[in-house]
């Protein structure tokens, strides 16, 4: 089992007080989901855009803030205000250093490609000042600058070398919503001619989304956590199917529970999120949730209790047994499952149970 690295355990309870699911308790969910190695590194593997594989051990973690602020001094920041904070950012020392940046988005954003523009931008710029601050330094004796003789003009004014280099800077959008129909790339967003589109720029958006992979895709991701997790927000609309890929591909798979709580808070499967709220903290991959699956779908059968005979009809008296199925209707209705489900699960009409959460919600 791997041992992973994770956002300290104070990270979650800032999120405890919210209802489940929303957006502020999502996007500290998936910073915690990233913040792992293994789970950073599968989401940029699965975009196959580098030969060299990248391993969960050539990567170091860095300070979204620090790598994003727009000005040098801290005093020059906090008079102007602007700051900007990225979800997640690693450097991969591989064969060559680049700079990984990770961002989350449950809605598609019309702005994201200039977002992660000015995200980019703003990072090689400080790249660039960096390499300056190195060279005043190494050109500096008590306090006077002495430029080597070979530099150029331009080289002496920017204090930057024509044979200097920044890292490449690549951002990866994890998205787990429904459908991304923004634009993925900058020259999506110009209206031009189709003859003078050859000298527009190109910055494409790297998204990597679970309802646009293949099962197999999903599979051939290098973490057993994002595996599940991927796959659950594919499916996240059809409890049916999320059981159905459980016990497909997840019996020999262990995730950690911490994993497990997150994708219950992502996809809003509230038995998932309330089974281990109590163990979030735990990173060790330790849970088998096929069985997780069939055992929570034995409780949600012993809770209802009802005795289903060959006509799908429940044995008591029919005032009893209607008041009896409104409270079993109610409350897989309340654990996210759809009228289709429940009156699958339960043996009664889809018409009558959707009359009854229709009733319980007017």
């Amino acid at each position: 089992m791997n041992k992973q690295n994770h956002l300290p355990e104070e990270s979650f309870d800032i999120v405890l007080g919210d209802p489940p699911g929303t957006a502020r308790q999502i996007d500290i969910c998936m910073a915690i989901l990233l913040s792992n190695p293994y789970n950073f590194a599968s989401l940029f593997n699965a975009l196959h855009i580098f030969h060299d594989k990248i391993l969960p051990e050539d990567l170091m973690e860095m300070d979204s803030r620090q790598s994003t602020l727009r000005f040098k001094d801290f005093e020059e920041m906090e008079k102007k205000g602007q700051t900007l904070n990225r979800d997640n950012i690693k450097i991969w020392r591989g064969r060559i250093p680049v700079y990984f940046g990770a961002e989350n988005e449950s809605k598609a954003d019309p702005t994201m490609v200039i977002r992660m523009l000015n995200y980019e931008a703003i990072n090689y710029e400080r790249q660039v000042s960096a390499i300056q601050d190195r060279n005043e330094k190494a050109w500096s004796d008590d306090g006077q600058l002495h430029y080597p003789e070979e530099l150029t003009a331009g080289e002496r004014l920017s204090k930057f070398k024509k044979t200097d280099r920044v890292y490449p800077v690549v951002t990866a959008v994890l998205f787990t919503g429904d459908t991304w129909d923004c634009a993925t790339n900058l020259n999506e967003m110009f209206t031009m001619p189709e003859n003078h589109m050859s000298w527009i720029p190109s910055w494409p958006l790297h998204i990597v989304d679970a309802h646009k992979m293949s099962d197999e895709e999903i599979m051939a991701m290098d973490s057993n956590n994002m595996k599940f997790f991927m796959s659950m927000v594919k499916y996240s609309k059809d409890k049916n199917k999320m059981k159905e890929i459980s016990e497909k591909y997840f019996k020999d798979f262990f995730i950690s529970p911490q994993v497990a709580y997150i994708t219950g808070i992502v996809t809003k499967t509230g038995w998932i999120a309330e089974k281990y709220s109590d163990r979030k903290d735990e990173i060790e991959e330790s849970e088998n949730m096929c069985k997780a699956f069939e055992d929570w779908e034995k409780e949600i059968r012993e809770e209802t209790s009802i005795i289903v005979f060959s006509n799908g009809r429940a044995e008591g008296e029919a005032d009893g047994i209607s008041e009896e199925r409104k409270r079993n209707v109610l409350s897989m209705h309340s654990k996210g499952f759809s009228a289709n489900d429940i009156a699958e699960i339960l043996n009664l009409d889809s018409g009558e149970v959707k009359d009854i959460i229709s009733l319980f919600r007017s």
